[in-house]
């Protein structure tokens, strides 16, 4: 997070931090996998002259979390990013999670396909199962840290106020990917009622959403009631996502539309309205809907379609 007058971080690192964090970020609500191409890069390269005169390439996504992998630096993988506010681990993860999206349609292509054997159906059901596992152990188990660069300043007020921002926005992070994995575990989302694990039934646990998606709003209103302007990296995200997974009743609502409002006072960025506006939506169609709307929406999220009644367009803002 990016707080006083630190030196910014060389371009290219910068670039591909924002653009990783934003594209991944986009993923959780837009279908995003068509509108970037799958690019190729030169293989087995030791130099400059011989990564300019390749001729081994390989293919590489955005999309795809290995692809990802490969820009972040591994000795900072599990240090908080200043101006994300989450690690590289943490993306990678959120990443994967929403990898879920591409596996149950999958999935349904090969349910629905009379070719496909019922074994290739039970393995693909059987490693879906043991991603989500490993999901839920990562969430569970991850540490994000305190980039070692800045502990020389550690001693200061205003650093250590820092370092308590960077440490509530990134565990915000954490627990708005774990409700983004509860909501992709959904049978409407998967498209068939997953077998009962102790992952599962963590994930389905209500009280259990409702303490992550109460801590998520404080640590996000902590965020906001801390600083006179917001960083580039408060919270937002995990804000929307507490937001969409949160109860139906006016005092949690109310919450969560009063602290959109506090940031919006600080900051002028056009994603916080954005977001807030998707959200009362999406209370507004679920509170005009019956148990016979709940229709399947196999590898797609709720507050996406109702994005698509907006008429929104990708954007990584």
């Amino acid at each position: 997070m990016a707080y006083g007058h630190r030196k910014a971080p060389p371009v290219p690192q910068f670039f591909i931090s924002y653009f990783s964090a934003h594209l991944v970020l986009a993923k959780s609500v837009f279908s995003i996998d068509d509108v970037l191409p799958v690019g190729k890069i030169p293989t087995n390269s030791t130099n400059h002259s011989s990564l300019v005169n390749s001729t081994n390439t390989e293919k590489v996504s955005w999309t795809s979390t290995k692809d990802l992998a490969k820009v972040m630096p591994a000795d900072t993988l599990h240090e908080i990013d200043m101006w994300n506010g989450h690690s590289g681990h943490m993306l990678l993860i959120i990443n994967e999670i929403l990898s879920l999206k591409h596996d149950a349609q999958a999935l349904r292509h090969q349910s629905s396909d009379l070719s496909t054997p019922q074994l290739a159906v039970q393995e693909k059901h059987a490693a879906i199962a043991d991603k989500i596992t490993t999901l839920e152990a990562s969430l569970a188990t991850t540490t994000q840290i305190i980039p070692v660069s800045l502990y020389k300043d550690r001693t200061s007020a205003e650093s250590r106020h820092g370092f308590r921002l960077l440490k509530s926005t990134s565990e915000a992070y954490r627990l708005a990917a774990y409700l983004l994995l509860s909501e992709a575990v959904s049978p409407r989302f998967l498209g068939y009622t997953p077998a009962s694990t102790q992952s599962i039934e963590q994930l389905r646990d209500s009280a259990q959403r409702a303490q992550y998606v109460d801590r998520i709003f404080h640590l996000a209103s902590y965020v906001v009631s801390s600083v006179d302007h917001l960083p580039i990296s408060w919270p937002l995200w995990p804000l929307f996502i507490a937001s969409c997974c949160c109860s139906r009743d006016e005092e949690t609502r109310t919450r969560a539309l009063e602290i959109f409002g506090s940031a919006r006072e600080k900051a002028p960025y056009e994603n916080i309205p954005r977001a807030q506006t998707l959200v009362e939506l999406l209370w507004k169609r679920r509170d005009m809907q019956t148990e016979s709307d709940n229709s399947v929406r196999i590898g797609r999220f709720e507050w996406e379609s109702a994005m698509e009644s907006l008429g929104w367009q990708t954007s990584f803002a």
